[in-house]
């Protein structure tokens, strides 16, 4: 299932002064900038994806130009995975506005195969007022050509066992496995339709075509093993905050990213894990972000270092004199912290009973102040201070620690 030319369709659906007009997607607003979506009025006048800005034009004077906006396709994307998670939960998105679903064993809830497509299609629609055009077949390979021949009716549905003569008049441009260096070769022999590519033996594929001959015979058979498979997400942790109003004051930027800097060091520490990248990614007010990474070779769940590698990251991620919207901080690559738990637990350790990390005892006196030892003593109390603002926190709330200057 797929929604054509979707970041435009998503633009549709918030501005009415865009429907039924020729509009295209470009990154940026140069000349030379290529057309990433086109809508299907702009086609008809003979502009294509991959066309530059300034012959698009030349194409449609009246055509509309739109600046991406990843944030509200995202949201729309997972507005839709909501509206399909009601009918199944196996949904596999292939790209923004595309997807593979399973509607195994839904019959006896929404009817067949056809109907609970339709009925997928009506309630995107109605919640989300984008138009859903969908490809019923045994495969997602075949489900896959569908989808892209529905552009006229909506919903093409392949019968089970005709998926081989159903891709036979089709270009060969329609297998996955043909890509450019592939259609290039195809080309030179000759082979421009599936069903010439499928009435050759596969002795004669291997030959010409090397170990690709496998998959691309099996392919033009209309054969595909590869199962629907819901989206792996790795654990992260986002926090993030929508500035009250737009602004590209240095200042009032850094003191939101050191609040973001706590508020994720200590979730991180309630949930007892490290980080050993983090990301930072500035949305500004026309809609563009800003992104900027740093990986640790260490894990990280301090908030003294975060805070001075955060600070580089503003530094280079602010770069435009744009006025910032919306701040989000991300910290990936989380991991488990190796904790020495006590053989007695005590009802009475506050540190176990707000998920804190447990307290490390040592006997400070007892330290020598060799000039190894010294080293091991400021580390220990750099944990112990570390401990105390995270039962201050669990104690008082997140807000009760707020950052100071040093003049």
């Amino acid at each position: 299932m797929g929604i054509p030319a979707f970041p435009i369709a998503v633009e549709r659906a918030l501005s009415s002064r865009l429907r039924e007009r020729p509009v295209i997607l470009v990154k940026t607003d140069n000349p030379r900038s290529r057309c990433l979506s086109v809508s299907q009025e702009a086609r008809q006048y003979g502009v294509v994806s991959g066309m530059s800005l300034h012959d698009a034009k030349r194409h449609c004077r009246d055509i509309s130009v739109l600046l991406p906006n990843p944030s509200v396709y995202k949201r729309a994307m997972d507005a839709i995975q909501k509206v399909i998670c009601e009918f199944t939960p196996l949904c596999e998105p292939v790209r923004p506005g595309q997807s593979y679903l399973d509607l195994t064993g839904c019959n006896r809830l929404f009817g067949s195969t056809s109907s609970a497509t339709q009925q997928i299609q009506q309630e995107i629609t109605k919640k989300l007022k984008l138009p859903a055009e969908a490809g019923i077949a045994a495969n997602k390979l075949v489900s896959r050509v569908a989808a892209i021949d529905a552009q006229i009716s909506g919903m093409v549905e392949v019968e089970f066992g005709g998926e081989e003569p159903y891709l036979a008049p089709h270009r060969v441009n329609v297998l996955p496995s043909v890509d450019r260096i592939m259609r290039n070769l195809l080309n030179e022999l000759n082979l421009r339709f599936v069903q010439e590519v499928k009435a050759i033996e596969l002795e004669i594929l291997l030959a010409a075509l090397g170990p690709t001959a496998f998959s691309l015979s099996r392919q033009s058979k209309g054969i595909d093993p590869s199962p629907v498979l819901p989206p792996y997400a790795p654990p992260k942790l986002i926090v993030n905050e929508e500035l009250k109003e737009d602004t590209n004051d240095r200042d009032i930027l850094e003191s939101v990213v050191r609040k973001l800097v706590l508020e994720g060091v200590f979730q991180l520490q309630q949930s007892r894990r490290y980080s050993s990248m983090v990301e930072l990614k500035l949305t500004y007010s026309d809609g563009r972000q800003s992104i900027e990474i740093r990986q640790f070779r260490k894990p990280q769940c301090e908030s003294l270092q975060l805070l001075k590698d955060t600070g580089e990251l503003l530094k280079r991620a602010f770069n435009r004199r744009v006025r910032v919207r919306h701040i989000e901080l991300i910290f990936h690559r989380l991991s488990q912290m190796a904790i020495q738990l006590d053989l007695w637990q005590r009802k009475s350790n506050l540190l176990i009973e707000k998920s804190i990390t447990p307290k490390i005892e040592y006997d400070l006196v007892q330290v020598q102040k060799s000039h190894s030892e010294e080293f091991e003593l400021m580390k220990i109390k750099k944990k112990r201070a570390l401990e105390a603002l995270s039962i201050i926190q669990a104690r008082f709330g997140k807000d009760s620690l707020k950052l100071g200057t040093v003049h």
